[in-house]
C-alpha cells in the first residue's frame, strides 16, 4: 500500500509460550470442529492455494493464534457508529471508552466462555481477552491446533521464491456453538511476503529556478520536498494548533527502525519534537528492519507537519496474526486519538474472515473517536502488482478500503519556487509519464468488492450503483517528491549506513493528512474526531473549496484509460481532493 509496503499482515512462526498443565483430551463429537468459522467466509491461504505441499508439519510445534470474537450487537454497533460519525446526529462524536464498549458491544460473557471452554477443550493455553473483549489468544501444537479448527497443518513450498512454510490445508472450523462466536483465526499459516523497498533514487539537486517558478521539484537533499515546503503547500500553519502540541497520533509498523535516522532528519530542518515512544506487540519485530525505509518516511513526515504531536510507534513483527493484536493493541490502549497506516494487503488477498476480525477492531476504535487515515496504495487501479508478478486484476487496498478508514490518495505536487506555496496537483501516475515502467507507482483507487457503499458517500462523481470507492481525500505521493533521511544499500543490498534518499508513495500520503488532523484536533482543543468520512462528503458539498480538485490524469497502470480517470469532484482517483488549508481545517472540526 506503499511505495514501499512491505506487503504486511503475513503470517509467521509464532510465538513459544509455556505449556498448560492440563493434558488434553478427546473433544465429544457435539464438540467436533464441522461448522465454517464466519458462515463459511474464511478462506485458505492465498499463498497455501498456490503453492505446493511438501510434507507434514511437525506435530509437536506449539503455534499462538489469534482468535476473533463476535460483537454481540453488530448492528447495534454499526448503527452507533454511524451516528456517532454523522454530523446531523445528536449522537455526533459523543465516543465511549473502551470498557463501555466492551459492555455494550463486545461479546457477552457467556458467549466468551463459549469460545474459551471449546479452545481449552482441545488442550489449548488460552490467553487474556483484550480490552474490548473482541480477540484472545490461544497457543497449542500443530496437531491441537489442526484438531481444534478441523484442518490439517502441513509443509508447503511457495513457488514464487522457493521458501517452505507451515500452511492450514483447509479454512477453519468449529463445534456450531464456537463457530457462532469466533469470526477469524489468524496464524494457522505462515505467510511473510517479500519485501518491497521504498522507490528511492540518488536525483540531482534541483535546478536553480526563476522566482516564482511553479515546480514539481523540491529544494531538499536529493530533490524531495523539505519539511518548510510540505508544511507551506497544505498551508499547515494556517491550521495554527501549535504544532500539533497535546496530540497523539499511532503508526501501525511491522519493521523495526533505526531513531538515529528521524533525528537526523530532524537535525537537517530544525526541527525540535517529542522523542517517538516505541511499543512492542508480540514481541516486536526482532530485530527485522526490512521496512525500516517505510517508518522512517512515516515519522518524518508527522514531523514536518506536526512536530509537536506525540508519536506512539506500535511495531509488530510481520506476521500472521500480528496485524489483528497491533490494532487491537492501539484500540485498547485508546491513548492516541489519530492512527497513521502505511501498510496493508489487497481486499483478494486479505480474505473476507481477515477482513471481517479487523474491521470490528476498527469499528470500536471509530466508536471510541480514533481516526483511521490509511495509504490507499501504489499500483494504481490494479493493487496486486509488482515487478514480478505484473498482476493487473483490478482490486483496492485494505483497510484503505473500510468504511470506517479514511484512504488516501496520491497526488503529483507543484509548488511556487520561491515561496514553498501550493501551485497546482495531478494524479499521481508515473508509469503514464513512462518513468521506470518495471515499477508502475500510481495513485491507489477503485471500487471494494467487500464493503457495501456507506450511505454518506454521495455527491458528484461518486458512482451510485458501485460498493464502498475509495480513496476519500489525496496528498502528495509521487517519485521522488518526499526527501528521506534512512539506511541506504549497495547494490548487492548490503547495509551502508544512514543517508538522504528520495521516495514516494501513498505512505507518505497518510501520515501528512493524519499531521493536518493534528494541527486541526490541537486547534479545536484536542476534539477527537472519530470516522471523518462523513464529514468529508458533506464538507465537499457544503464547502468545495476545503479541497483543491484534481482533474488530470488516471490510476491505470495497464494503459487502459476507463480505470479510473480523475473528474470533476470525487474520483477513485484521489477522492475528494487535497486539503485546502484554513477551510479544509475548520469545515473538518466544526461544529
Amino acid at each position: 500500500m506503499t511505495i514501499k509496503r512491505l506487503v504486511p499482515f503475513a503470517v509467521g512462526v509464532a510465538t513459544v509460550m509455556a505449556v498448560s498443565s492440563g493434558v488434553a483430551w478427546a473433544a465429544p463429537a457435539s464438540n467436533a470442529p464441522v461448522a465454517p468459522i464466519d458462515s463459511g467466509r474464511a478462506q485458505v491461504s492465498p499463498r497455501v492455494a498456490r503453492s505446493a505441499k511438501v510434507g507434514s508439519a511437525p506435530a509437536a510445534q506449539r503455534r499462538t493464534v489469534t482468535v476473533a470474537l463476535a460483537s454481540r450487537d453488530p448492528q447495534g454497533l454499526a448503527d452507533f457508529d454511524a451516528a456517532v460519525s454523522d454530523p446531523g446526529s445528536p449522537q455526533f462524536r459523543r465516543f465511549l471508552t473502551p470498557a463501555e464498549f466492551a459492555s455494550r458491544f463486545g461479546p457477552s460473557p457467556s458467549e466468551v466462555t463459549t469460545a474459551t471452554d471449546y479452545l481449552r477443550s482441545h488442550g489449548l493455553q488460552v490467553g487474556a481477552l483484550a480490552q474490548g473483549q473482541q480477540t484472545i489468544s490461544a497457543t497449542g501444537t500443530v496437531d491441537q491446533l489442526g484438531a481444534t479448527f478441523g484442518t490439517g497443518l502441513s509443509q508447503y513450498r511457495d513457488p514464487k521464491n522457493g521458501a517452505e512454510f507451515i500452511g492450514a490445508d483447509s479454512s477453519a472450523k468449529a463445534s456450531p456453538a464456537a463457530a457462532s462466536v469466533i469470526t477469524d483465526v489468524s496464524g494457522l499459516t505462515d505467510a511473510p511476503l517479500p519485501v518491497t523497498p521504498p522507490p528511492t533514487a540518488q536525483v540531482p539537486q534541483k535546478p536553480k529556478l526563476a522566482p516564482n517558478a511553479v515546480t514539481d521539484k523540491g529544494s531538499g537533499p536529493k530533490g524531495g520536498f523539505t519539511a518548510a515546503e510540505l508544511s507551506s503547500a497544505y498551508a499547515a500553519p494556517t491550521i495554527g494548533g501549535n504544532g500539533g502540541s497535546g496530540q497523539t497520533i499511532a503508526l501501525v509498523e511491522f519493521s523495526g527502525y533505526k531513531p538515529a535516522n528521524y533525528k537526523a532528519f530532524d537535525s537537517q530542518y530544525g526541527i525540535t519534537a517529542p522523542a517517538v515512544q516505541t511499543i512492542d506487540v508480540d514481541g516486536g519485530p526482532a530485530g527485522d528492519l526490512s521496512g525500516q525505509g517505510e517508518v522512517d518516511l512515516d515519522i518524518e513526515v508527522l514531523h514536518s507537519i506536526a512536530p509537536k504531536a506525540t508519536i506512539l510507534n506500535y511495531q509488530a513483527p510481520n506476521v500472521g496474526n500480528a496485524d489483528v493484536d497491533l490494532y487491537s493493541k492501539i484500540v485498547s490502549d485508546n491513548r492516541a486519538s489519530i492512527v497513521s497506516i502505511s501498510w496493508g494487503e489487497s481486499e483478494l488477498a486479505e480474505g473476507a474472515s481477515g477482513i471481517r476480525a479487523l474491521s470490528n477492531i476498527i469499528a470500536q476504535g471509530v466508536a471510541q473517536g480514533q481516526t483511521f487515515v490509511d495509504a490507499a496504495g501504489d499500483h494504481g487501479s490494479s493493487d496486486q502488482w509488482n515487478s514480478s508478478s505484473r498482476d493487473t486484476t483490478i482490486t483496492v487496498d485494505y483497510p484503505a478500503s473500510d468504511p470506517n478508514v479514511t484512504g488516501v490518495g496520491g497526488s503529483r505536487l507543484f509548488i511556487n519556487s520561491t515561496t514553498g506555496a501550493w501551485a497546482n496537483e495531478k494524479v499521481w501516475n508515473d508509469y503514464a509519464a513512462g518513468i521506470d515502467p518495471s515499477f508502475r507507482g500510481a495513485s491507489g483507487g477503485g471500487v471494494s468488492t467487500y464493503f457495501a457503499k456507506p450511505s454518506w458517500q454521495t455527491g458528484t462523481g461518486v458512482d451510485g450503483g458501485a460498493k464502498r470507492q475509495v480513496p476519500d481525500i489525496a496528498g502528495v505521493a509521487a517519485e521522488y517528491q518526499f526527501s528521506t533521511y534512512t539506511e541506504l544499500s549497495d547494490a548487492a543490498g548490503n547495509d551502508t549506513g544512514g543517508g538522504w534518499t528520495a521516495s514516494a508513495g501513498t505512505s507518505g500520503a497518510a501520515p501528512l493528512n493524519a499531521a493536518l488532523l493534528a494541527l486541526t484536533s490541537a486547534k479545536a482543543g484536542g476534539k477527537r474526531f472519530g470516522n471523518i468520512n462523513p464529514t468529508l462528503y458533506r464538507v465537499a458539498t457544503s464547502t468545495p473549496g476545503a479541497f483543491h480538485d484534481i482533474t488530470t490524469g488516471t490510476n491505470s497502470i495497464t494503459g487502459n484509460t476507463g480505470v479510473y480517470p480523475t473528474t470533476a469532484s470525487y474520483d477513485k482517483t484521489t477522492g475528494l481532493g487535497t486539503p485546502n488549508n484554513p477551510a479544509y481545517a475548520t469545515a473538518v472540526s466544526a461544529p
